[in-house]
């Protein structure tokens, strides 16, 4: 076989393992959110505050409301583009939830930032994904700052609700559970990661080739 064949049929076939491992890689690292609104920006409130019965695919499950407004109202930094966040305890002590399709049996992480109201007193709140509670222990507010929030869970499939519950205190019923940056993603399923380290080894394994038949040629 000539050389420049060699090398050209080499450089398919390193073409064909980089698109398997690109691939696999692309798949396997796809974070798709399933929550709407996420960020509560869709309703641009330019500063202020308001408390509805729904607000897009949010929903309030025991007429607290659902209570969006300026980050900066509640006594807390603005953390996204729009500003905006969401006060769990709206007209009392709230429980607010969105809808979400999930595939029984698929591993799904639920992650956000919460807050608590300088002012509001205690704060404690709740998580579930459907009937599962997420929370060990109910988290309480860092007044005035945000913190990170990650849980992880199986689905058993079907509409299934992510919610907020905020727990009666001796703190301000309307006041503090601040939520923000919802996201919830699929994990990827193993065989997406074994597929792309075989990708790359025949990438790699290619490539070690390609630089023996060079050295040979010279």
């Amino acid at each position: 076989m000539k050389i420049g064949t060699r090398s050209a049929k080499m450089k398919k076939l390193l073409a064909v393992a980089a698109l398997v491992a690109c691939g696999a890689a692309g798949s396997a690292s796809a974070a798709t959110n399933l929550i709407s609104d996420g960020d509560f920006s869709s309703r641009n409130l330019k500063g202020g505050y308001t408390i509805q019965n729904a607000i897009g695919s949010w929903v309030s499950r025991n007429g607290a409301g659902v209570e969006i407004g300026a980050s900066g109202w509640y006594g807390l930094p603005s953390i996204n583009a729009g500003g905006q966040n969401l006060e769990v305890n709206g007209k009392g002590f709230g429980d607010v939830y969105q809808n979400v399709n999930l595939t029984a049996g698929q591993r799904y992480v639920l992650t956000f930032l919460y807050g608590g109201r300088p002012g509001g007193g205690e704060q404690k709140l709740n998580v579930y994904a459907g009937n599962d509670l997420l929370t060990a222990t109910p988290l309480t507010g860092s007044y005035g700052s945000w913190t990170s929030q990650s849980f992880s869970f199986i689905a058993k499939g079907g509409l299934t609700p992510i919610e907020f519950k905020s727990i009666a205190t001796s703190g301000r019923a309307s006041y503090g559970n601040a939520i923000a940056n919802v996201s919830l993603s699929a994990v990827p399923e193993p065989a997406s990661w074994g597929l792309m380290i075989t990708g790359f080894g025949m990438v790699g394994g290619l490539l070690r080739r390609r630089k023996a038949a060079v050295r040979l040629a010279a």
